[in-house]
Order: structure tokens, then C-alpha cells, then sequence
């Protein structure tokens, strides 16, 4: 396939650039070109005034998950655009390319072979669900990665560096068990994704975080997206006496279910959504249809109008204002992701190196993304816990907007060596 490259100019400029560069393959440049002037570093990816980095992401499924992971692109390229504006990292400006893994775990491997080997990037940002296709090539060679922690391998690979890490087995926290319970919620279902580690992994935290504060799990119901009959499904909610819905799966299929329920004339007090309910999409495809329905984060919700919230805006609007509306939850984890490889090249001074780099992130004990994060965290020896503390938001009466509930997060404690959910109905 041929490589497509483009210059990113700052402003209205970079809508037009991106066009240029929707391929599979395209090196994006983002920078006021100050040369840094540095001295000469022999190391993958760097040279004099420059770091290259690699992007992998999905940008070829359906449009609810394509746009999810475009809007994580709009993120890193909003946050790297403002370090290359600030002078860049130690005098060095970052460019990076980037390859589209199609979601299929051979084709991740292949784009990180390509970015890794013929382009030669310093190391990875990714937002895929099939992460695991490339984990142990990367891991092998010592590339640092920075992304998305939705299977178990970045809990598993000290190269790999995540915000939120939602497939960590064994561990959980209270605080939606909580939550569920301050609701009035008392009998619960967990809609879980088919063939999908990340969802059934949440599913457990979830099952273990209810039991832990008095709420019966009444089932975990398997969700083949597409397949799966809604009226079927709606069934045996309905079977299980269950007075809460949460779905541990993408928010379009359970705002679908939400919809499908409440269509069929069944009472439940509670529907609570995984953090990709949060979604601005998700609220525009369903509207009304999901008034009420609850979704957790683990930053603070761009309703919150919070300084850090109100930074990344900015900074969307400026270098990358084809995203609209800016507000969207992918954008937010595609900017921290950024952030946290930042840092990490700031870490190795005037000579980044991959080692050094990975060293230096391992020490970053106090991580919150500037006061996105809901709370701080470990990136050493406690890299791979589930945060103890969330921020949640509803879905307003006519539908149009998320509100927050509440200005700071809610935080429970850690649970530890929880039973587990169970494989439940299919």
C-alpha cells in the first residue's frame, strides 16, 4: 500500500490535511518547524529536532465504534500539537504516523510490524480493541505503548502504559456496587459482549462490586451484536426479576436494549452503562429513547466545565476542529494517552531512549492528567488496579445532553480476589 504523507498546518488547516491522509497509512507532522538543534541521539525514532512516533487504531468498522476511535485520533492529535506549538518535548518536535488494524488482531501485528520496522518509530500509541495481535512482538522488542487498556496484556507487559485499565482479572472496587445500591437497585443483570476479554472482564468487577454491597446478581446475559435477538434479550430480563440493567458492552448495543425494554412495556428503576455509554453519538442516534440511562467515566465529564475540561476544548477547537461536537469521551481518552507519552519522553531528557522512557513512566506514581482523571494514578507498582473512584453522569428527560451527577467523583475501595460473574445466559 502506499505510504501518504502530509505536512498538518495549525488551525482551520489541519481539517484539510487529515483529508489527505485518510488512508491506511499517513505520516502527520504537527509543528511550527523550530528546529531544536539538539544533539545527535542514536536512538529509533529520534533524531536531531524530531520524534517520530506510530499511531494504531480502528478506523474501518461500523460508524458507532469508527467513531469512538476517531475521536481518540482527534485527541492525541490535539495534544501533540499543542506541545509542538509550546516548543515540543525537550526541544524535539513529535511527528507521528499511523496504520488502521481493521479491529483484527493479525492486521494489529502487521501495522506494528510496518510502524516499528519500515518506518521506525519510537514507540506506540493505540486505540484498539485487538491490542493483544502485537503485545508480545512489542513487548519482545522493548517498544513503549501507550493506549487503550481494554485487554488483560496491558496489565500483563511492563512496556505497555494505560489511564483506565478495564480487563485486570481478580480485582474491583465498590463504588458501583454503591451506586447501584443508593438507586434503590437490589437484583441486577450485566449484559456482557460475546468473545470480548475487556467486556467480560468488567462484567466480573461489576458482579463483584454489587455483591460486595448486598446486591444479588441475578444473571449475566451473553450479547452477540447484530445477532442477538432485542426480544429475546428483553425476555429474559424480564425472566430474571431484575430491577437494574448495567451493560458491560459498547453503549450503542445497550442503549438499543434500553430502547427495546421500555418499548415492551418492563419496569427497571435503574439502566447504568459502562464508559461507552458515555457517548455523544450514542446520544444523538437515541435521544429520548435512553432519558435516564446512567454511564460511569473515569475522567471528568466535559459538563463539569472544569479547567482540564476546558483546556482539551480549547485545544480540540484549535488543532483539530473536524471534530464535532469536541465534547466526545473518545477525544478525552486520546488526549491522555498523548499526555502519558509525553511525559514519558520527557522523562529521558536530551537522549530519549525506549528503556528510559519505559523506566521513567514505571516512576510516575501521582498521574492525573492535569485533574482530568478522577483520581490519580500509578503507572509503577500499581499500574494495572481498577480506580476506586469514578464520576457518573445521566442522561437528561428530553434526551439532549449528559448531566453530571454531582461536581466530584464518587470513590469506594478496592476489592480484591472477588468470585468472578460467571459465564451467566447466552
Amino acid at each position: 500500500m502506499p505510504n501518504r504523507r502530509s505536512r498538518f498546518l495549525r488551525g482551520k488547516g489541519s481539517a484539510v490535511a487529515l483529508s489527505l491522509c485518510a488512508v491506511a497509512l499517513c505520516s502527520c507532522d504537527f509543528s511550527s518547524g523550530v528546529s531544536a538543534g539538539g544533539d545527535l541521539c542514536v536512538t529509533p525514532g529520534v533524531s536531531a529536532d524530531k520524534v517520530n512516533i506510530g499511531l494504531v487504531l480502528t478506523d474501518s468498522q461500523d460508524d458507532a465504534s469508527a467513531s469512538v476511535f476517531r475521536a481518540y485520533r482527534a485527541g492525541v492529535e490535539a495534544r501533540i500539537s499543542l506541545a509542538n506549538a509550546e516548543g515540543g518535548i525537550n526541544g524535539r518536535k513529535i511527528t507521528y504516523r499511523w496504520e488502521d488494524d481493521q479491529g483484527n488482531v493479525r492486521q494489529n501485528l502487521f501495522a506494528a510490524q510496518s510502524l516499528v520496522g519500515s518506518d521506525d518509530v519510537f514507540g506506540l500509541i493505540e486505540t484498539t480493541a485487538v491490542a493483544s495481535g502485537s503485545a508480545e512482538y512489542l513487548n519482545g522488542k522493548g517498544i513503549p505503548v501507550v493506549g487503550i487498556g481494554i485487554e488483560r496484556q496491558w496489565s500483563e507487559y511492563r512496556n505497555m502504559f494505560t489511564h483506565s485499565y478495564t480487563a485486570v482479572q481478580g480485582s474491583s472496587v465498590t463504588t458501583w456496587g454503591q451506586f447501584v445500591r443508593e438507586r434503590g437497585g437490589r437484583r441486577a443483570v450485566i449484559l456482557v459482549s460475546a468473545d470480548n476479554d475487556a467486556s467480560i472482564s468488567s462484567a466480573q468487577q461489576l458482579g463483584d462490586s454489587l455483591r460486595s454491597v448486598g446486591v444479588s446478581l441475578a444473571d449475566t446475559i451473553t450479547v452477540a451484536r447484530g445477532i442477538t435477538s432485542q426480544t429475546g434479550l428483553v425476555q429474559k430480563i424480564r425472566s430474571s426479576g431484575a430491577d437494574t440493567v448495567i451493560g458491560a458492552l459498547d453503549g450503542d448495543t445497550f442503549a438499543q436494549t434500553m430502547v427495546s425494554a421500555r418499548q415492551a412495556g418492563l419496569r427497571v428503576g435503574l439502566y447504568m452503562s459502562a464508559p461507552p455509554g458515555y457517548s455523544q453519538q450514542t446520544l444523538r442516534s437515541y435521544g429520548s429513547g435512553i432519558a435516564g440511562m446512567v454511564a460511569f467515566a473515569h475522567f471528568a465529564p466535559f459538563e463539569l466545565g472544569l479547567p482540564a475540561d476546558e483546556h482539551l476544548l480549547k485545544a480540540l477547537g484549535q488543532y483539530a476542529p473536524y471534530l464535532q461536537p469536541a465534547n466526545q469521551s473518545g477525544a478525552g481518552d486520546g488526549w491522555i494517552a498523548a499526555d502519558i507519552f509525553l511525559r514519558g519522553l520527557e522523562t529521558g531528557g536530551s537522549c530519549p531512549t525506549r528503556e528510559n522512557f519505559i523506566e521513567g513512566l514505571s516512576q510516575l506514581t501521582h498521574y492525573d492528567a492535569e485533574g482530568l482523571l478522577a483520581s490519580p494514578i500509578d503507572l509503577g507498582s500499581q499500574r494495572a488496579a481498577v480506580s476506586p473512584c469514578w464520576y457518573f453522569v445521566q442522561v437528561n428527560a428530553d434526551g439532549t445532553q449528559f448531566e453530571p451527577i454531582g461536581r466530584v467523583p464518587r470513590c469506594g475501595e478496592v476489592i480484591q480476589g472477588g468470585a468472578g460473574s460467571g459465564s451467566g445466559s447466552s
